[in-house]
Parts: structure tokens; C-alpha cells; sequence
């Protein structure tokens, strides 16, 4: 119940910082506030149909309800919906370095966004977690197995380009790069490492809904570290501010605003 009730990411940062976002960002991060805000919905929707009107009635706790909707698949959209955006920025930093990398990240997007949907049909299908744990266990693997596996490959090809990147850097510039690497690795560290733990619950605990505590979370990590990354500039270009003259301050702030 905690999980579903965590806060929508925050939007308005976006809209009163960033006003001059390209329209395609905008779009980007209105889309991934609606679905948040519907897998939040949907999971309080669950919680209250486990614990509320099913109180004291255990076969309640094996219906799968709407968590099929509101987990793999919305899950799924969100993490590639963040995937895809990690492999525009990773093209835009080098478009000739490592581009096998940024094809991997998106075909397992791609392949988790199929996987979600598949896996939402057959728990909805199923009605009870007991029957779709069994057969939606490859659509389970290839969303959290895959989300993983993308995380880890964007928090290393992001690391090693802008490692790169340092070498030639400014030292303010260095300090926003520094910035970008640490929320990178941890915004992924932390998704990956919960799918890992949904795939874990779901072999060590077949039949059960242990795994949807920690599968809840993830989409709502991916969401967030999305507009945490945008939001961050904020942060950046307040810190370049404070340590820069008055011209050095305008060059560091349009550098720091990018139009994502």
C-alpha cells in the first residue's frame, strides 16, 4: 500500500524552469506524469480490492486484478520510455562511438514494451497470481531481465563517453559532468536492481504476489530518475552561478539549460 501511494514525479519543476523546452520534451514528460499518475491509481485500485473489500478473505490476496495493467505493462512503457530517451542522449553525446550499444538498449525496450502487454493479457487472462506466475514467467524474465541488462549498459556507455568527455573539459564543465555521472549510475543502479529483486521473489516464491511490492516501484523509480535528470539543470545551473562572474554566469546557465 506504501508503494502505491508514493507521489507522482515532479512535473511542475519542468514547466516553470524549463519554459523553452523543445515541444517533443514537454510531450515526453507529460506523457510519463499520465502514466505514472494512472499506475498510481490503479495500484491504490489494487491495494483496496487486497486489503479493503477483501479483508479477511485470503483467496482474495491470489486475484490478480489490475496489478497485470499497472505493473508489466505500464512498468514496461515507462522503462523504455526512459531507455529510449538515456540512447537519444548517448547519440547526441557521440554519434560514431559505441553505437552497437545504443541498438541493444533499444531493441530491449522495444522487446519490453512487448513483453508488458503480453504479460498483462495473460495475468488478466489468469485471474489469480498462482496460474499467471507459471505462464507469464518468459513475459516476467524479458521485462526485468531486459530492464536490467538496458540500465547497466546505459550507466556504462553513459560513464565511459563522458569519462571522455572530462579530458577536454572546463573545470565548471567538469563539475556538470561529474553531476550527470553520479545521477546517472545511480537512477539506473537503483531500477536495475529492483527489477533483479522482482525476478528473484518470482522464482524463489512461485504463486505468491511477493514480487509486485518491488515491481510497483520500479516504473515510479524510472518516471522519476527521467525528471530528475531534466529537473536537475535547476541545480546545475545555480551551482555555475554562484562560482561565476556575471559573464561567465550567462554562457554557463544557456550551456546548462540545453534543450533536451
Amino acid at each position: 500500500m506504501s508503494a502505491a501511494a508514493l507521489p507522482p514525479p515532479p512535473l511542475p519543476d519542468i514547466a516553470k524552469f524549463f519554459p523553452r523546452d523543445a515541444k517533443y520534451v514537454k510531450v515526453l514528460v507529460y506523457s510519463v506524469f499520465i502514466l505514472d499518475l494512472t499506475s498510481t491509481v490503479m495500484c491504490v485500485a489494487d491495494a483496496y480490492h487486497w486489503f479493503a473489500s477483501g479483508f479477511e478473505n485470503i483467496a482474495a490476496l491470489n486475484d490478480t486484478f489490475l496489478s497485470g495493467f499497472d505493473t508489466p505493462m505500464i512498468g514496461g512503457f515507462l522503462a523504455a520510455i526512459v531507455q529510449c530517451f538515456y540512447c537519444y542522449r548517448l547519440w547526441t553525446l557521440s554519434k560514431y562511438t559505441l553505437p552497437i550499444c545504443i541498438l541493444i538498449i533499444m531493441i530491449i525496450a522495444i522487446a519490453q514494451v512487448v513483453a508488458g502487454i503480453y504479460g498483462a493479457v495473460i495475468a488478466h487472462i489468469a485471474g489469480t497470481f498462482s496460474v499467471a506466475s507459471s505462464k507469464g514467467l518468459p513475459a516476467a524474465y524479458m521485462v526485468y531481465v531486459g530492464a536490467a541488462a538496458a540500465d547497466i549498459l546505459i550507466a556504462v556507455t553513459m560513464t565511459i563517453l563522458l569519462t571522455r568527455s572530462r579530458k577536454k573539459a572546463h573545470v565548471k564543465t567538469d563539475f556538470i559532468i561529474r553531476r550527470i555521472i553520479n545521477l546517472t549510475v545511480e537512477t539506473n543502479l537503483l531500477s536495475s536492481t529492483l527489477a533483479v529483486l522482482v525476478v528473484i521473489l518470482l522464482v524463489g516464491v512461485p504463486g505468491t504476489n511477493y514480487f509486485t511490492a518491488p515491481g510497483i516501484i520500479v516504473g515510479k523509480v524510472y518516471s522519476n530518475s527521467l525528471l530528475l535528470l531534466l529537473n536537475n539543470r535547476k541545480f546545475i545551473s545555480d551551482n555555475v552561478s554562484s562560482t561565476t562572474d556575471s559573464n561567465s554566469t550567462g554562457r554557463a546557465l544557456r550551456m546548462s539549460k540545453f534543450r533536451a
